[in-house]
């Protein structure tokens, strides 16, 4: 992708079949924080154009996809539940289009597997939800009549049911964020960084705040050899790596940890510094 990317054009480049969109996709699916934290710009980006070019009105989409037993088991248990979507969520405005694919897709299903058909209605005019887009103005393919919900999106479940031909229909409602209270890293990550540009040592910060401690501290032992000897965001990553010694009751190594960055401070502090009384 490198030089060839833009902003303006990052949903283009999403909705093409190439390594970006499986890249992409995959983290999002599996949840690989740090790959998302380097992709966060792009999935920014495609967001502010999904807001940008946002549904007005109401409208009901469709999806066809493969589910397993297992996951169909969970959804007929969760009537009335709500699904939170991890990844942008691509559907169609065309009922014969989407359910086609069902029956193109029929040579590759296995025993464990199953076909599902989606019927999503979305309201725009709701208070607090991600956006979604028709895509023909954005899209690699503008030919298809594609409406993409943001990363994030919150649905409830209204009502599973398998027709004779063992296909399974699932209705599914776009709701507000004020309905729910599920929170995930995305809306961790959007309360964080609102604020401004987002800042490595923020991020690591955010991990050990969502319970994530373990990643926290690989991703501070691995700044450290970014940051030069003399460096305050050096001494800052010795001081998160010391509350999360502290966190797991490591306390021999939490002040470890602490009486290097506290070094680091009184060496770069000027004698006059009114925080240098709050490190010695």
């Amino acid at each position: 992708m490198g030089g060839n990317y833009s902003s303006n054009q990052s949903t283009w480049w999403y909705t093409r079949d190439c390594f970006f969109y499986r890249l992409l996709n995959k983290a999002l699916r599996v949840q690989n924080i740090e790959l998302l934290f380097l992709l966060r710009f792009i999935i920014k980006d495609i967001g502010r154009q999904l807001e940008n070019n946002k549904c007005s009105v109401p409208i009901r989409v469709y999806r066809a996809q493969q589910m397993s037993k297992d996951e169909i088991q969970i959804l007929k248990n969760s009537i009335g539940e709500f699904i939170l979507i991890n990844s942008f969520f691509s559907t169609s405005r065309n009922y014969e289009q989407a359910r086609a694919f069902l029956y193109s897709s029929n040579d590759n299903i296995i025993d464990d597997i199953e076909q599902v058909f989606f019927e999503i209605n979305a309201d725009p005019r709701l208070d607090k939800i991600k956006a979604f887009s028709k895509t023909h103005s954005l899209s690699y393919f503008p030919e298809e009549e594609e409406v993409l919900f943001m990363v994030g999106t919150i649905f409830r479940l209204d009502n599973i049911e398998c027709n004779d031909e063992g296909i399974w229909t699932i209705r599914i409602v776009l709701c507000s964020e004020h309905e729910h209270k599920l929170e995930t890293l995305f809306q961790h990550m959007k309360n964080e960084f609102d604020s401004g540009e987002t800042n490595i040592l923020v991020f690591r910060h955010l991990l050990r705040k969502m319970g994530k401690s373990d990643d926290g501290k690989k991703h501070y032992r691995r700044s450290l050899s970014t940051f030069s000897y003399d460096d305050s965001n050096k001494a800052l990553c010795y001081h998160a790596l010391g509350l999360v010694a502290d966190d797991k009751g490591d306390y021999e190594s939490s002040l470890i940890w602490y009486n290097k960055a506290l070094e680091i401070f009184l060496r770069i502090l000027k004698p006059n510094d009114p925080n240098k009384g709050s490190y010695s």
